[in-house]
């Protein structure tokens, strides 16, 4: 599967991606840091099309939670969005990803191999 990355933390951007292409996923990865690393993942979706985008649910301005998975599923509607985040997703940030037409599941993490098999959004190999 193609899956794109992005979070504002360096360590877990690597992590993430290290985890996922050993278990042979295609993984493009972008550590975001404001308005022109948002340009370049929406260039990226563009180019691409990516079977899921695992998006940190961001809190840095100028960006809002909801506004990185809304562009995405406009330039790619069956891009699978999965919010990544330490806590979960608070009620206001979904009603406004759902209103934005962007259906998500939620990872929080830390996370196991099994919480990404249970979401059922793709199958990881058993080792």
């Amino acid at each position: 599967m193609k899956l794109l990355v992005v979070d504002d933390e360096r360590s877990v951007v690597n992590y993430m991606h290290r985890l996922l292409t050993g278990w042979g996923h295609q993984v493009v990865s972008f550590c975001l840091d404001g308005e022109l690393m948002t340009a370049a993942v929406l260039k990226q979706v563009k180019l691409q099309k990516f079977d899921v985008a695992l998006v940190d649910n961001f809190k840095i301005p100028p960006l809002r939670g909801t506004d990185l998975p809304a562009q995405i599923k406009r330039l790619s509607p069956a891009t699978k969005i999965i919010i990544m985040d330490v806590v979960p997703v608070l009620p206001a940030v979904a009603d406004a990803l759902r209103r934005e037409g962007v259906d998500f599941k939620q990872l929080l993490l830390p996370f196991e191999r099994i919480d990404l098999i249970f979401m059922g959004v793709f199958c990881v190999p058993q080792n």
